[in-house]
């Protein structure tokens, strides 16, 4: 998914002029996690193997994305999954888009996070890179949608912080985190984390989880006490 913005138009892709400045790249459905929710289908196993004979591989990407995309004004490369790290030639793909010249984010579960992990990753990426994972909820209610402990996420935030390396959170919202939103968007605000919020979608196999997660309108009268705008994005 390629993302367009306002202002200046760059590339003449088909005659026409654009400027989508941000690539959203899902380039693998495999992942090490099996989420109820799992929006991209990586919770079902026969979808991942099919999957595999259709991705991307690192040539096609260098031919297909990196030497293309450019055209139409990216400059950001969005790494998501699936679990972007699972792929063995991942710490390549980001060493491909520096060299492109493309700033890299990578969307991850923060499963293979180590200090050692995150060095490697940032001397493929460069200085610029960001590391975004997801948060739903600071209490139990996050392994509601995520099959990890919300403690996995934040000890990988924290590495981060130590390291220098720059860090984004995504909070997906559904009925489930209502109440705790506030306490979480302080816990990031306070910490200077940049984030976004995502609602729910009802897509791939976790569609038939969607109603049971998501808020029906009225519930969306709880305000969280801090909003997006308070902080940067993390790119």
């Amino acid at each position: 998914m390629v993302t367009p913005t306002t202002g200046p138009t760059a590339g003449t892709a088909t005659g026409r002029t654009f400027n989508f400045p941000t690539l959203y790249f899902e380039a693998t459905r495999a992942c090490n996690l099996r989420c109820n929710i799992c929006m991209s289908g990586s919770n079902d196993p026969q979808r991942v193997r099919q999957s595999r004979q259709e991705q991307l591989t690192a040539q096609e990407i260098e031919d297909l994305v990196f030497a293309r995309v450019s055209e139409v004004g990216v400059k950001i490369i969005i790494w998501s999954g699936g679990e972007f790290l699972t792929r063995p030639d991942a710490l390549d793909l980001l060493r491909g888009a520096r060299r492109h010249g493309y700033r890299s984010s990578v969307c991850t579960n923060g499963l293979q996070l180590n200090q050692e992990r995150l060095l490697a990753i940032r001397e493929a990426g460069g200085d610029d890179l960001v590391i975004s994972l997801g948060i739903n909820s600071l209490d139990d209610s996050n392994s509601a949608t995520r099959d990890a402990e919300v403690e996995v996420t934040l000890r990988a935030l924290d590495l981060c912080e130590s390291l220098g390396i720059k860090r984004h959170v995504v909070v997906n919202l559904g009925r489930h985190n209502l109440q705790t939103l506030g306490q979480t968007f302080d816990y990031l605000y306070q910490r200077r984390i940049p984030w976004n919020r995502s609602p729910f979608t009802a897509q791939g196999p976790g569609a038939q989880h969607f109603w049971n997660k998501t808020s029906p309108a009225k519930r969306w009268s709880v305000t969280p006490t801090r909003t997006c705008g308070d902080m940067p994005s993390g790119t």
